[in-house]
């Protein structure tokens, strides 16, 4: 067995499972509700087709989380590899097969998207949010040489 370390950030975790589970299942509801009440138990009954802004609001909700936080992989790196899961699947991919490795700051988070040279099972892009004190710990006490020069290398700027 191969010992790895988790790079990404725990709050990927909260993000990518509970706060979509909680958006959808209560947003969702209160659409379903909003659709099948009489009109005067709307919040707004005088305001004509808020039945149908409501649920297009719950909608658009539901893709921004589909396209964003619902994409994010928790990622491991060990000496040779890069494992991603999306805490039901773990796939491993070869530091060879990253073509390279995306850095965008967002205020709180440093979010990663490592692109892969070939489509693999979670596609092309694997993003992840970076937890910077594990990324250290491993380049440093790991000795990953192979990553560290996919970082110098092909990192996109």
């Amino acid at each position: 067995m191969i010992k790895s370390t988790r790079v990404s950030s725990n709050i990927t975790l909260i993000l990518r499972l509970f706060v979509p589970t909680f958006c959808i299942v209560f947003f969702g509801l209160t659409a379903i509700a909003m659709l099948f009440a009489d009109s005067y138990s709307l919040p707004f009954p005088a305001v004509p087709g808020i039945r149908f802004i409501l649920f297009g609001f719950f909608l658009l909700c539901f893709l921004f989380m589909y396209f964003t936080i619902m994409k994010l992989k928790r990622v491991e790196l060990s000496t040779t590899q890069l494992l991603a899961s999306n805490y039901f699947k773990t796939y491993a991919y070869q530091f060879r097969d990253i073509e390279s490795v995306k850095k965008y700051n967002l205020l709180i988070v440093k979010l990663w998207i490592v692109r892969l040279k070939y489509k693999g099972k979670f596609g092309k892009r694997i993003p992840f949010i970076l937890n910077k004190a594990q990324m250290e710990y491993c380049l440093e006490q790991m000795g990953l040489s192979d990553f560290n020069e996919v970082l110098n290398l092909q990192t996109d700027k």
